[in-house]
């Protein structure tokens, strides 16, 4: 991804969760910067003509256990609500754990809200197992809902 896809990327975070709708781009943007300079996270899109359809963000997070070996955390996956069902979230998801391998991390895994049924389907699918492991959220004061 690069900077001039931002704008883009909000309006597909806004399909994501509604409350993503009032994202102040100028944020976003020192947000952007701020992942992209630190090397360690990457944001993947999917274009058809020019135009985003689908994103993903990984991290690949520095680790002490597993032979110090990274792992890699995925999040924020979504596909425009007019190209869902192409497969793309797939590709991209089979991208990100290539890259995830290429860097040696032991394990990649994500969240997704527990009401995303149909997005499960797509992780599992993708190889992802949703009961080897079980998240727990806390949501801190300020922060969206979802």
């Amino acid at each position: 991804m690069r900077e001039k896809d931002l704008d883009a990327l909000l309006c597909l975070y806004a399909q994501l969760d509604p409350s993503n709708a009032g994202t102040d781009p100028e944020q976003a943007r020192l947000a952007w910067r701020q992942a992209a300079a630190s090397n360690l996270v990457t944001y993947l899109i999917a274009e058809e003509d020019g135009t985003v359809v689908a994103s993903c963000f990984y991290a690949v997070i520095p680790n002490l256990t597993n032979g110090c070996r990274p792992m890699a955390f995925v999040e924020n996956v979504v596909t425009d609500e007019t190209f869902r069902g192409r497969g793309i979230a797939s590709a991209l998801l089979r991208e990100t754990v290539a890259r995830a391998r290429a860097a040696g991390c032991y394990k990649v895994f994500l969240q997704s809200s527990a009401k995303r049924t149909q997005a499960h389907r797509v992780y599992a699918a993708a190889g992802f197992d949703g009961d080897a492991k079980r998240a727990f959220d806390l949501r801190l004061p300020g922060t969206a809902a979802s």
